[in-house]
């Protein structure tokens, strides 16, 4: 009964998070609902360090994206489809290959599946906090594959403050990784299993910058003539540039997030079966 309170008083904290995100508009209702119902299974299914590294990841995302705010939102509604509060779409996209791999966790109560449930959030992080650091940057950003310089804010740019921001975020999420194990794992398997961590993290960062510069869609704006991420300007259609209609940011960071999991669960696998 004592560990049951504890759970529920860990859940309420983050519904009281969530809520409070909702009030600050930083989420919309339907994603706070969400976020909450994430909460409750990520604790029952996988355990408080499921939920504090997805608090983890929100809180930092949340506090990085305050700063500068307005030099950045000056590109950002120009480019992006969305911006404001999150919804329901973007907590899905950061959380669904997560969610997998509790399931996973819960099925089989492997080390492994932990390993990549936190290489998806450490992904995620990694890339969030590229993209909010990056967008300070004062350096004009580049594309990640042919060098040349890229709007401000259109995803597939990058910045040598973004790669630093993204590698902080990456072992941020691997360090908690590496709190929570401590008294569980011995040293050398602990150390090994974060640093699996740490470069699927990074992996899925700059594989998110690579499949927004390829396949993420970019169109023509109907108002202003330069790139953007939206398919619409005012009522009027944007004409496709590059890439695919379906492929948006959020799809972009939901393979990206999940390329990192699978990638630090295969290799934790492999150093296992190498010791």
């Amino acid at each position: 009964m004592q560990d049951l309170g504890w759970g529920l008083l860990q859940i309420a904290a983050a519904s009281g998070i969530a809520i409070f995100a909702y009030r600050r508009k930083s989420l919309e209702w339907v994603a706070a609902l969400c976020a909450i119902l994430l909460s409750i299974l990520l604790y029952f299914l996988g355990g408080p360090i499921f939920l504090w590294v997805m608090l983890a990841f929100f809180i930092t995302s949340s506090v990085l994206s305050m700063a500068g705010k307005k030099r950045k939102d000056t590109y950002e509604k120009k480019i992006h489809a969305h911006t404001g509060a999150r919804g329901l779409r973007q907590v899905l996209a950061n959380s669904a290959a997560a969610l997998v791999f509790t399931v996973i966790y819960f099925l089989t109560r492997s080390e492994y599946a932990i390993v990549g449930f936190f290489s998806a959030f450490a992904a995620c992080n990694a890339d969030t906090w590229a993209s909010e650091w990056g967008g300070l940057s004062r350096r004009d950003p580049i594309s990640i594959l042919t060098g040349k310089p890229v709007q401000r804010g259109l995803s597939g740019g990058v910045t040598a403050l973004g790669f630093l921001a993204s590698a902080l975020g990456s072992l941020t999420i691997a360090a908690i990784y590496g709190l929570f194990r401590l008294r569980v794992l011995p040293l050398p398997g602990l150390l090994s299993s974060a640093a699996i961590i740490f470069v699927a993290g990074c992996f899925g960062s700059v594989i998110d910058s690579v499949l927004g510069d390829t396949l993420q869609a970019k169109y023509l704006s109907d108002e202003s003539g330069t790139l953007t991420e939206k398919p619409f300007s005012g009522e009027k259609e944007n004409a496709l540039a590059r890439g695919f209609r379906f492929v948006t940011n959020d799809v972009v960071n939901l393979l990206s997030s999940a390329l990192a999991a699978v990638l630090g669960f295969i290799c934790a696998l492999f150093l296992a079966a190498l010791r």
